[in-house]
């Protein structure tokens, strides 16, 4: 674990998945399919305490979680109201804490494309 992200291996179909334990007390916890293999993920990990990992993490948690299951939508409207609709990655103010990485989950290519010096 890096900063309190981590990539775990899934037993049944190999799919790699990065974990992240969010606040109040690291008591919800998103997994986000990793696009690349383990390797990348330590290089990156590497970079700024994590930092790249998390705020990629975040962006993909902001731009994605309405297309999930009704349920799932409802429990992460749970959790962001116990986070005050501020403290988690989706309601984050850019303004007070603009991230210092990325911008869009997208842009996690650019990273392992120079981590590996190859096209991804």
């Amino acid at each position: 674990m890096a900063n309190w992200i981590s990539l775990k291996l899934c037993p049944e179909c190999g799919t790699l998945w990065c974990f992240v334990p969010y606040e109040p007390y690291a008591s919800f916890s998103f997994l986000v399919k990793w696009p690349y293999d383990e390797k990348c993920f330590g290089s990156i990990a590497e970079i700024g305490d994590a930092r790249v990992l998390h705020e990629w993490h975040g962006a993909f948690l902001r731009e994605n979680w309405r297309s999930l299951a009704a349920d799932e939508i409802e429990a992460i409207d749970r959790w962001r109201q116990r986070t005050y609709m501020s403290h988690n990655p989706i309601d984050k103010d850019f303004a007070e804490y603009p991230n210092e990485y990325l911008s869009s989950a997208s842009e996690i290519v650019r990273y392992a494309e120079n981590t590996f010096n190859k096209s991804l």
